[in-house]
């Protein structure tokens, strides 16, 4: 039982890198073209600009490179959570194989426990008749 608990651990600590890297990643180093952050709202259309109105194109470039640079926050913000998540799920998975481990031991001592008292119930049995 044990034999296998550290088995299935050290086969989770090798496959966990494997599965991290096969995610696919954006070509040529590129952001990701919208938000990767849960729940992000969709962004609203940009006003309509008058043929010559120099001021709203203006305006919009002004909201379009602000839309860029609060999506490159939230990916970066993304992305720096995703080690703590890691270790969170290792972790995770450490205390309960540990938690396993240990009912697995108080198991086989039960076991053990029952069948001497079976062994003493036997004698006490064979003995009074």
């Amino acid at each position: 039982m044990i034999r296998s608990l550290i088995l299935s651990l050290a086969l989770m600590l090798v496959c966990a890198p494997a599965v991290n890297a096969s995610e696919p990643k954006p070509s040529g180093g590129e952001p990701p073209s919208a938000p990767t952050s849960f729940g992000a709202d969709e962004p609203k259309p940009l006003p309509v600009v008058a043929p010559g109105d120099f001021e709203g194109l203006l305006r919009n470039c002004d909201l379009e490179r602000a839309r860029a640079v609060n999506a490159q926050k939230m990916c970066e913000k993304d992305k720096v959570n995703i080690p703590f998540l890691t270790g969170a799920y290792l972790a995770l998975w450490a205390i309960l194989m540990v938690f396993f481990a240990i009912v697995a031991l108080r198991q086989k001592r039960m076991k053990a426990e029952m069948a001497a008292l079976r062994e003493r119930l036997a004698r006490l049995g064979g003995e009074t008749s």
